[in-house]
């Protein structure tokens, strides 16, 4: 039986799929925040639905998203926004994505010097 949730969903997806969406609709912040490790470690649930406050819905509504890294905090960790687009558009969205990444300048990886610890 699918929960109440579930089904107060439904109708958006179903109305996300009859429209006519094209290759990254949206850009948002990928995390609201970062923690460090050991908060992880100390409180791995409730921390992982904070991070995936502006996401979550991507994977109910089945869209397609990829993440990607628009510079770094002053801490040297870094910050990064995602683009979703309709389902099944992973091609165009990681060709965007791709092309974001060539312009922008950044690095692959982290600094050096950066640490999650």
């Amino acid at each position: 039986m699918m929960s109440r949730s579930l089904l107060q969903i439904a109708p958006l997806r179903a109305a996300l799929l009859r429209r006519e969406l094209s290759a990254a609709d949206l850009l948002l912040p990928s995390t609201g925040t970062i923690y460090r490790t050991a908060a992880i470690q100390t409180e791995p649930l409730q921390l992982n639905v904070n991070l995936g406050l502006y996401t979550t819905f991507v994977n109910l509504l089945g869209l397609t998203a990829v993440a990607l890294p628009t510079g770094f905090r002053s801490n040297g960790l870094p910050f990064g926004v995602s683009l979703i687009a309709p389902a099944f558009a992973e091609r165009q969205l990681l060709q965007l994505a791709d092309r974001f990444q060539r312009s922008s300048g950044l690095p692959l990886g982290a600094p050096p010097g950066a640490s999650a610890n």
